[in-house]
């Protein structure tokens, strides 16, 4: 017996030989699946020509029906012959907004394009004109030399720059608003009045005040002084002169007594001053005008015509203006006494 020196030697003594047999159903299942794979194979090359032909087809019969189409818009009275001239002969957009020197032709008759920029088809019964707009007539011509057109009389808001005129916007800022300040005025004496400086800055009164404004009730005319910087950025010192009047005071008596004893016989009006104007009315109870003068220092005496008027209540209406040109009004009653 052969002796061997480790499994190795053995297992190649042993089959080197060898050669194992395949069974014969293992060829025939392998054979069938090579020719199943090689139909379906074919039948994808088929199915894929196949489709590009329809697609081919469908696209072809597309294109075929747009020519047909056109050739069917034609209006139902033209002739079999204008219809299919006008099928064949479609006005593109170019065509159709080119110049007027570019006349279309009938196939029986050519006729001359208008000079109005008119297309005409004519057939045996009716005639089809295609007005053509020049393509100058259908927007505005531009303003010569690049000049604003006249047509828009807006300006700007904001002027634009502009590289052919020269024109630029404004670079400047606006100006700081003016400084405005109280003015000479004249009032009642004792009465108040605001004085004021406004758009200004540090701003001081003689009266030690800081603000914009201060009021003042001087009893006589009086001057008051401000310092202040204005919209220059200037330091700036006014005065403001505050006159002061006396107001026009009217002295109206209750009654009066028209007896002849040199004691309140007439009815007269009283004035601290001269008013500018003056008037005064005196009527009965029915509203009747028994006395008017526009004389402050003209008196009623308690008549109408020469007569003496009964014992009662009279009323007055005195209208006044001051020196300060105010219009004052006074209404009351008045009692004429007869003993």
């Amino acid at each position: 017996m052969k002796t061997y020196q480790d499994i190795g030697e053995l297992y190649k003594d042993k089959f080197e030989n060898f050669a194992p047999e395949v069974p014969a159903e293992w060829w025939n299942d392998i054979q069938t699946r090579i020719v199943t794979h090689q139909s379906n194979q074919l039948l994808y090359w088929v199915g894929g020509a196949a489709a590009l032909c329809t697609m081919a087809l469908c696209v072809w019969l597309g294109l075929s029906d747009i020519k047909p189409a056109v050739s069917h818009a034609a209006p139902a009275s033209l002739t079999d012959t204008a219809a299919s001239y006008m099928a064949d002969n479609i006005i593109s957009p170019e065509e159709l907004f080119a110049e007027p020197a570019a006349a279309i032709h009938s196939p029986s008759e050519p006729v001359a394009a208008p000079a109005t920029g008119t297309k005409t088809m004519e057939c045996k019964s009716e005639t089809m004109a295609i007005t053509v707009i020049p393509e100058s007539d259908s927007r505005p011509t531009p303003p010569a030399n690049n000049t604003v057109s006249t047509q828009n009389n807006s300006a700007p808001e904001h002027p634009v720059a502009n590289q052919n005129t020269g024109i630029t916007p404004s670079t400047r800022t606006k100006a700081a608003a003016k400084s405005i300040f109280s003015n000479d005025t004249t009032i009642y004496s004792g009465d108040t009045v605001t004085l004021y400086v406004y758009n200004a800055t540090h701003i001081l009164w003689s009266t030690g005040q800081t603000g914009n404004t201060i009021k003042v009730s001087p009893s006589y005319t009086e001057q008051y002084d401000v310092s202040f910087v204005n919209e220059k950025n200037t330091d700036t010192t006014i005065s403001i002169q505050v006159h002061c009047v006396e107001p026009v005071k009217i002295y109206v008596p209750d009654a009066f007594t028209p007896n002849g004893d040199g004691l309140n016989d007439v009815f007269e009006i009283k004035a601290s001053q001269v008013p500018a104007t003056y008037s005064i009315t005196i009527t009965n109870a029915s509203s009747q005008k028994l006395f008017s003068t526009n004389n402050i220092t003209t008196s009623w005496d308690g008549t109408f015509y020469g007569q003496d008027l009964p014992h009662g209540v009279y009323y007055y209406h005195i209208s006044y203006t001051d020196n300060l040109n105010k219009t004052h009004h006074l209404k009351g009653d008045i009692l004429l006494i007869r003993q």
